[in-house]
């Protein structure tokens, strides 16, 4: 017996072109589903951090930052006029859940911030090294850099940034060594031994004024959560982070101007001085609501409960370093009140 080859049925020019757009359809759907998951997952990271700046190796989430670099190199390929996937709908999307398309240019912005708070709580440029070491640096290298533009040297300083800096009231050519000239006024943001009266009122102004928008803040968002870089009013995320920083020279026994009425005044707003507790609360708070509505612990990984699948994992793995005496964010109290929402750490 004789068998024959078989042969598959030829297939036209037509209904090859007909399957080719099927499978194109197909992986177009994919990556619009794909894209979608990451833009929430970007959504996640920024309610959890306060802002978009996903590390190049974000340890919970490697994949977002990887994304997250290709929306940048398809960002500079559309400034190119070269072709790219990203739409104007998609700008639109990432815009506005305040992506960072330079991360240089972000960061020196908000230096500037910084650097305009600082003079309207001090009424000068001369930061003092020991307290605000960050600030203190950024401005040395901005006159570093200032130099190098007189010159006519490669820099990463132009026109603009000159601009912006005079602005702000910064003198860039003064001596390096007059840096520390006022080094006396260091920690003592609020009062000095030889302001004036008139200057001394005018920062208690301000720091009121800071307040009332806090209160309106807190009135139209529902919380004292301001980011630290916050589009409407970038001046309040940065006074409320210079809070902090001097509420924790206050529990390290240093000098500050937070007053105990001052204390008193931020805390009946609903001041949140530690924001990674307050993160830790929130998602207690999750789980508590999860276990309400479901009546077990048993968060399903992927779709909307995946941040809080995430959180259980590493409170998993922070128990573990607990149990061995690692060096671990996990205490006790933290274990008790895990422990009392059904959550088994085992």
């Amino acid at each position: 017996m004789q068998f024959r080859k078989y042969t598959s049925p030829k297939i036209t020019a037509r209904e090859e072109r007909s399957q080719e757009e099927v499978r194109a359809c197909r992986r177009s759907k994919k990556s619009v589903m794909l894209w979608n998951l990451r833009l929430k997952e970007l959504h996640d990271y920024k309610r959890n951090f306060g802002d978009c700046l996903v590390p190049t190796m974000f340890p919970s989430n490697p994949v977002l930052a990887r994304w997250m670099n290709v929306q940048r190199v398809q960002y500079n390929r559309l400034q190119d006029g070269q072709r790219t996937f990203l739409t104007s709908e998609r700008l639109r999307l990432l815009e506005g859940v305040g992506f960072v398309w330079n991360v240089d240019t972000y960061k020196w912005n908000r230096k500037l911030q910084d650097l305009k708070l600082f003079f309207e709580m001090n009424g000068h440029h001369t930061v003092p090294q020991r307290s605000n070491n960050a600030l203190y640096t950024w401005i040395r290298r901005q006159r570093s850099e200032y130099k190098k533009y007189l010159n006519k040297e490669k820099t990463q300083i132009d026109g603009e940034k000159v601009l912006l800096l005079r602005n702000a009231g910064l003198q860039l050519e003064m001596a390096e060594n007059n840096d520390d000239e006022d080094s006396d006024h260091e920690g003592c943001i609020f009062h000095t031994q030889d302001e004036t009266p008139a200057k001394t009122q005018f920062k208690e102004e301000i720091w009121n004024l800071r307040l009332t928008e806090l209160h309106d803040y807190k009135r139209n968002f529902g919380n004292c959560l301001v980011p630290t870089m916050f589009p409407s009013n970038p001046v309040l995320g940065r006074w409320v982070k210079t809070q902090r920083v001097q509420h924790k020279y206050l529990q390290d026994g240093q000098r500050t101007f937070l007053t105990s009425e001052l204390l008193r005044l931020l805390e009946g707003v609903g001041f949140v001085w530690n924001l990674n507790l307050s993160s830790w609360n929130h998602k207690l708070e999750e789980l508590d609501l999860f276990f309400e509505m479901k009546g077990h612990t048993n968060v399903p990984a992927g779709g909307k409960y995946n941040p809080l699948s995430q959180w259980i994992r590493g409170q998993r793995s922070e128990y573990k370093k607990y149990l061995k005496k690692a060096k671990t964010p996990m205490n006790g109290e933290k274990v008790l009140l895990l422990r009392n929402a059904g959550l088994q750490l085992e």
